[in-house]
């Protein structure tokens, strides 16, 4: 529903804009902000797939998603959307988006099938929220514009501290005029877990934590049925 599509957006919108624990390794050195960043985008570079957890959170309001993002030439996505009221899944395919509908949203417009077929030159309104709210959730798991963030950073802070039982550094980032950022990679330099500290001059207060695993193990990302599909 128009509602549900329009709330997600915001919280994406608001959440991306479009003290840390573990020893001090003997010796620290300063590290670079950029060498880190450019690390991360080396070694994501050649593993074009990644399976995505993340939790946002704009003031009381918490949404969770998950699936898996393929990146690169053709990349694409199938990602699950859920808050306290609402339920979304969207495949991502190049330029396509298709978004499922359940059974009050297809009565609502008069809709038979469960996946109605968007994109950018879409002109019904419910239509382009669900585009727009797919591309949003796609520019939230790019790497690359995660990594252009915390480039200007200045990391504050490098320890050894595992995560979910494997080796991992964590680094703290200070982003000028914006928000802290917690960045944990491997050994390997992939990302496992990025928090994006919630900005005290943000009203109402938001914050997002998006955890990575599986960087290049095989994904399936496809369109649903053509049968199932109504759209042009």
């Amino acid at each position: 529903m128009a509602t549900r599509a329009i709330a997600i957006a915001v919280l994406l919108t608001a959440a991306f804009g479009l003290t840390a624990c573990g020893t001090e390794e003997p010796g620290h050195r300063p590290i670079d902000a950029k060498a880190v960043a450019d690390l991360v985008d080396r070694q994501t570079a050649s593993r074009r797939t990644v399976h995505v957890r993340a939790v946002v959170a704009v003031g009381p309001v918490f949404g969770r998603w998950e699936g898996v993002v393929r990146t690169g030439p053709g990349g694409g996505a199938d990602i699950r959307y859920t808050t306290e009221r609402t339920r979304q899944r969207y495949v991502v395919l190049g330029d396509t988006v298709y978004t499922e509908l359940d059974e009050v949203e297809r009565a609502l417009r008069r809709i038979d099938r469960p996946w109605r077929k968007v994109t950018e030159h879409s002109t019904d309104s419910l239509d382009r929220s669900a585009f727009d709210t797919a591309r949003k959730t796609m520019a939230a798991v790019d790497v690359g514009r995660l990594t252009g963030r915390i480039r200007a950073g200045t990391v504050t802070r490098s320890t050894s501290e595992p995560l979910d039982g494997r080796p991992a550094t964590h680094h703290t980032i200070e982003v000028p005029d914006t928000v802290v950022y917690e960045l944990w990679v491997d050994g390997d330099g992939l990302p496992l877990r990025l928090v994006r500290g919630e900005d005290p001059k943000a009203t109402p207060a938001l914050g997002i934590t998006i955890t990575f695993s599986g960087w290049g193990e095989p994904v399936t990302v496809e369109a649903p049925p053509a049968a199932g599909v109504s759209g042009p």
